[in-house]
C-alpha cells in the first residue's frame, strides 16, 4: 500500500523543513548502498510561500502542494485533491512538508470540513496509508507545539496514524521534565515518539552542515567527516 506522510507543526520554525531534510538525505543514502529505491519515493513541498524543501531538497524532483486559490485563501479540501493526485504516482513512500499555516488548517479540514471517519474512508478508497508526523520543540515552542499535537490527535481519533518527533537540540536548554511529559503523552494516547536533530550546530562541523543544507547538498556533497557526523543522525530516523 502506498504510504504518504505529512509533516506536520502549525508553529513556524521548530524543525519541520530540518526533518523532511534529513529523510530525503537518509534515503538517498540508503538508495547509494543499493538498500532502496529513490524512485520509489516522492518529496513534496507543502509550504507554497517559503518553498523552503524546494531549496534544501533540490537534488531530488520536488513536487508541490498548494492549498491556496487565485486570492492565496486556504482552500482545505484541495489537500484531498493532491492526495488522490499522489495516490496515482509511480512512487511508493511520499513525503509532504507543510508550512505552519498549511499545518494550522489540517485539525479543521478533519474535524469541520468532514470526519476522521470520512478521513479514513478516503485513505481506504484510494488505498494509501497516511501517517501524520507531528514535529515537537521545546523551550518556548513546547507549548505550542504539544497544543497543536493534541488538537490532531483529537480530530483523528485514533483513525489515521499519528508520529511524533521531538527536535532534540531545541531541548537542549530545557529541564528533562519538558521531554518526560512529551513522552508520558504519546505513551498514553499510543503514539510512536521519534527523536532527531541531535548534533550540535554550533560546532564547526554542524554549522558546515547548515550551510550545506541552505545550498540543497545532497549526501554526496558532503565530505567524510560530515558524513560521520550525518551517519549518526540518519541511522536515528
Amino acid at each position: 500500500m502506498k504510504q504518504i506522510n505529512f509533516i506536520m507543526q502549525n508553529k513556524g520554525g521548530v524543525g519541520k523543513s530540518m526533518l523532511t531534510y534529513l529523510l530525503a538525505l537518509k534515503h538517498q543514502k540508503d538508495s547509494n548502498e543499493g538498500i532502496e529505491n529513490l524512485d520509489k519515493i516522492l518529496f513534496a513541498d507543502g509550504d507554497i510561500l517559503n518553498l523552503t524543501t524546494d531549496r534544501q531538497c533540490k537534488f531530488l524532483t520536488i513536487a508541490h502542494v498548494n492549498l491556496m486559490d487565485k486570492n492565496q485563501k486556504f482552500q482545505r479540501d484541495k489537500l484531498l485533491r493532491s492526495l488522490e493526485y499522489f495516490s496515482k504516482v509511480e512512487a511508493d513512500i511520499i513525503y509532504i512538508d507543510f508550512g505552519a499555516s498549511e499545518s494550522g488548517q489540517f485539525p479543521a479540514l478533519v474535524s469541520l470540513d468532514y470526519s476522521s471517519d470520512l478521513f479514513q474512508d478516503f485513505a481506504q478508497n484510494f488505498e494509501i496509508e497516511i501517517i501524520v508526523n507531528v514535529v515537537v520543540a521545546g523551550g518556548t515552542s513546547f507549548i505550542p507545539c504539544t497544543d497543536f499535537l493534541k488538537n490532531v490527535v483529537l480530530a483523528l481519533n485514533r483513525k489515521i496514524t499519528v508520529c511524533v518527533w521531538a527536535n532534540d537540540w531545541t531541548f537542549k536548554n530545557d529541564t528533562p521534565e519538558s521531554l518526560a511529559e512529551l513522552s508520558i503523552y504519546c505513551q498514553k494516547e499510543g503514539l510512536a515518539m521519534n527523536r532527531f536533530g541531535n548534533f550540535d550546530t554550533d560546532s564547526s562541523v554542524g554549522s558546515e552542515i547548515l550551510n550545506k543544507i541552505k545550498f540543497g547538498c545532497g549526501f554526496n556533497d558532503y565530505d567524510f567527516i560530515h558524513k560521520m557526523t550525518l551517519r549518526k543522525e540518519l541511522d536515528r530516523l
